[in-house]
């Protein structure tokens, strides 16, 4: 995922930075902490200056889709950054039941109530 976001970001995404995303830091946009997931779409590259900026001041980030970031800054001015390359977004792991195993053993079949004889 990390080579993921540095080919998606490209450099750091906080509005009029540019540094190389190589030398950022993977930011949670919702904190880890608030329930904020590991995920592509709850995460930025964000360079150290601009990491410490956006968690110790009033600036907020929301993750838009297509891997734009829309910024609102403590005075509420709003900006939008782009993602340096538009790439699909990686795919979300399955959460389906696997199909069943042919050669397990088949449930345990035992009535709940006695036979009617």
């Amino acid at each position: 995922m990390k080579k993921w976001l540095r080919l998606r970001d490209e450099t750091c995404r906080f509005p009029g930075c540019n540094n190389p995303a190589a030398h950022c830091d993977l930011d949670h946009s919702l904190d880890w902490q608030f329930d904020g997931l590991t995920a592509h779409d709850n995460l930025a590259n964000l360079c150290g200056p601009c990491h410490a900026l956006k968690s110790e001041t009033g600036w907020t980030v929301t993750h838009l889709d297509g891997g734009f970031l829309h910024w609102t800054s403590p005075t509420g001015q709003s900006f939008t950054t782009e993602p340096a390359t538009i790439i699909h977004a990686p795919p979300k792991p399955s959460t389906a039941a696997p199909p069943p195993d042919p050669e397990a053993a088949p449930p345990d079949q035992t009535d709940t109530e006695p036979a009617p004889f």
